[in-house]
């Protein structure tokens, strides 16, 4: 499947956006190596306090329907900061809902950020399954240790 066959839009978080955003990367990263064993009350709330502040720091973009920009397939949330380094692009989180998984949008949409923003290369702050699948397309390295750079600014 390609994403030719699923149009879509990138634009700006709105904060119509935000309850999607904050749910779906909730849900979806409690399942990740990095979030075993930390108890429901602690992993919700530094999480989402950690969202939260991305979402004033951070890009955040959401993929949606070209003709109706309220019909949301997934979301991207990433730093282009020159702390990391020329080139070099922080990925906090990219979601895709699950229909709309398997036709490339992950990719088109990291290919697309990357081009707009002059990134040769990903660190991430994340390590979920779905991410190792792109890893292998992209130039990515995994450090946990990023999340903390990330919160600094």
């Amino acid at each position: 499947m390609s994403s030719d066959k699923v149009q879509f839009l990138l634009r700006d978080a709105e904060d119509s956006d935000y309850n999607f955003i904050t749910s779906s990367w909730l849900k979806s990263y409690r399942s990740s190596a990095f979030a075993e064993g930390c108890p429901n009350d602690l992993y919700y709330a530094h999480l989402g306090a950690m969202i939260a502040h991305w979402r004033k720091t951070a890009s955040l973009k959401v993929l949606c329907d070209p003709t109706d920009g309220n019909n949301l397939f997934g979301f991207i949330c990433y730093d282009t900061d020159p702390m990391y380094g020329e080139g070099l692009g922080l990925l906090h989180f990219i979601y895709v809902k699950y229909t709309f998984r398997g036709f490339g949008l992950a990719s088109k949409v990291l290919e697309n950020v990357m081009q707009d923003n002059n990134i040769h290369t990903w660190f991430t702050s994340h390590n979920t399954t779905q991410l190792r699948g792109l890893s292998a397309k992209f130039p990515m390295h995994y450090s946990p240790f990023l999340i903390a750079l990330g919160l600094m600014k």
